[in-house]
């Protein structure tokens, strides 16, 4: 996925719903837009930073978050099989 492609979704995400908060994430194999209920199996997100984001009902199973930081963020419903979460920020995290 390319910078632009990236721009489009978030531009179509807020056309589409522009209440749920979204979030544009820069990852070592492209942007990624991460919002309530997506779903980014398998999804490289090392050493991302989304400190107290809304991440309630994501599908991280397989997702690399290795020394991501997840300080403070909801995490509810969020499944989190097989993800790699070695030196992952998680204080303060809602995980419910």
């Amino acid at each position: 996925m390319n910078l632009l492609t990236g721009v489009a979704m978030i531009v179509k995400e807020s056309f589409s719903n522009p209440f749920q908060e979204s979030y544009v994430v820069d990852t070592p194999t492209g942007v990624v837009v991460v919002k309530p209920g997506a779903d980014l199996h398998g999804v490289d997100l090392s050493g991302v930073s989304l400190n107290g984001a809304d991440l309630r009902n994501i599908d991280f199973r397989g997702a690399d978050l290795r020394g991501a930081d997840l300080s403070g963020a909801d995490l509810r419903g969020a499944q989190f099989q097989d993800t790699k979460l070695d030196n992952a920020k998680l204080e303060g995290a809602i995980r419910v």
